[in-house]
């Protein structure tokens, strides 16, 4: 009996490529999902990511302190993004246009603030993270994690 069947599929050559193409079609799609969702971690130096430096320098016990600008140095010299530093206005075009996934604002007051708390207790980091949802879930969770990494460091 197997040897019919398979004698069938000798005669009948279309039927062998329409299996084959029924074969082929799921792999494919796996491939592609897999290779879409492999080490999502791995390119995030391709994130584009928008740096606002609003910051103004603050004068304590004589020195002048440049927090905002240290903070941007350090991202300038780190490599898990694709830092780009630009104004307010061009942040804003880029989030809305796609350009940018997330927009990193150091605020005006804050080397007054990191230096001089208002009431007494421990300075603590306001920095504003603006994001737009996107369509692919790790980029989100990329700049949750570097959200979270920035403002709590180890």
């Amino acid at each position: 009996m197997l040897k019919a069947e398979l004698g069938y599929f000798k005669d009948h050559k279309l039927l062998i490529v329409v299996i084959l193409a029924i074969a082929l079609i799921p792999t494919i799609y796996a491939v592609t999902f897999l290779s879409s969702m492999w080490d999502p971690y791995g390119r995030t130096d391709q994130l584009p990511i928008a740096v606002v430096n609003d910051d103004h320098s603050a004068s304590m016990s004589g020195k002048t302190l440049h927090v905002g600008d240290d903070l941007t140095k350090q991202l300038k010299d780190s490599n898990g993004f694709d830092f780009q530093f630009v104004s307010d206005h061009q942040a804003q075009q880029g989030l809305d246009s796609g350009k940018y996934y997330a927009i990193y604002k150091i605020p005006a007051n804050f080397s007054k603030k990191r230096h001089h708390p208002t009431d007494g207790s421990p300075p603590t980091d306001e920095i504003e993270l603006g994001d737009q949802l996107r369509k692919e879930l790790y980029r989100r969770q990329n700049v949750c994690e570097w959200r979270r990494f920035s403002t709590n460091p180890p």
